[in-house]
């Protein structure tokens, strides 16, 4: 009973996720940075709207984009730039040199040897759309950090070239995206997390992809034990009928926390520096900070969870 209770508060604490996907693209061209609402240094949520569903170009009519080539905006001339994603991450802010209240365009081509449906993670900071041959596939209006998958879509390639557009809006501080296939290997750790959060119609989609529901994840949980854990009945049920599997041995405790405090960490280190940045802005080896940061958060993590930790 006593490590069920800890269990609980954990993953009340902490929603364990991951980063792990494989980018649609190395590289983009991206159209940009182009001001929300002229004039205007702070822009409300309406005018940001305004600006999100309104188009400077037509999706369906892009070809030939190459570097250099140029797009009129309110007298102003803007080029089609070339970047390189960073691992999976496309970070704009730093390619602009981190304007604020902005949105711009990026775009690429993606050859595939056959057709068919792909499953496709997105994430964003902030709102985001996307276009796959100039079909609108995905909106979402929304101001979030970012955090790779935050977006799950079941997409229909073509065989041959395939043509993807997105448009990035930026409200405040970090500004990018990620946009990546996800393989069977790597939906697991997903379908753990849309577990503990409850988030039925994702979990669905996960295991239809063949989402493994026995996988023991990175936190030490199976998907099953994490909606357990939770006390979400309806979501153990839909695991169970997927072949989840309700008699594994629930891991230790000392297990959980130290994949908590390994991932808070991660996540401070994101809020600070943007994804990965804790690789440029911290020459101090990874086993060294997660002890220091333990060190400064132990006492508070004993406060939120106090006796369970003395039992």
């Amino acid at each position: 009973m006593r490590t069920t209770l800890l269990l609980l508060l954990i993953f009340q604490l902490f929603n364990f996720s991951t980063l792990l996907s494989q980018p649609v693209s190395p590289s983009y061209f991206v159209l940009g940075p182009f001001p929300i609402a002229e004039g205007s240094d702070n822009p409300d949520q309406k005018q940001q709207k305004v600006a999100f569903d309104a188009e400077l170009l037509d999706p369906g009519q892009l070809s030939a984009i190459k570097e250099g080539l140029g797009q009129m905006y309110q007298g102003q001339s803007y080029q089609w730039r070339s970047m390189e994603a960073k691992e999976e991450y496309v970070d704009l802010d730093a390619f602009y040199s981190a304007p604020e209240y902005v949105y711009a365009y990026a775009y690429a081509e993606i050859f595939l040897s056959a057709d068919g449906k792909r499953l496709v993670g997105i994430g964003s900071d902030d709102a985001v759309k996307v276009w796959l041959n100039g079909e609108l596939v995905h909106e979402n209006f929304i101001f979030r950090a970012h955090e790779a998958n935050q977006d799950l879509l079941e997409l229909n390639f073509k065989k041959g070239k395939n043509t993807l557009l997105i448009k990035v809006l930026d409200a405040q501080y970090a500004w990018g995206f990620s946009i990546n296939f996800l393989t069977v290997d790597r939906l697991p750790e997903l379908l753990e997390t849309a577990a503990s959060d409850g988030m039925l119609d994702r979990a669905i989609l996960l295991l239809e992809h063949r989402a493994d529901p026995n996988t023991v994840c990175k936190s030490g949980l199976t998907p099953w034990q994490a909606a357990r854990i939770k006390g979400r009945e309806d979501m153990c049920d839909l695991l169970e009928r997927y072949g989840a599997r309700s008699d594994m041995a629930f891991p230790a405790p000392e297990k959980l926390v130290e994949s908590l405090f390994k991932t808070l960490l991660r996540r401070e280190e994101t809020r600070r520096f943007g994804p990965g940045g804790s690789k440029r802005e911290d020459p101090l080896p990874a086993g060294l900070r997660l002890r220091q940061y333990r060190k400064r958060h132990s006492r508070g993590a004993r406060n939120q969870i106090p006796h369970w930790f003395d039992q």
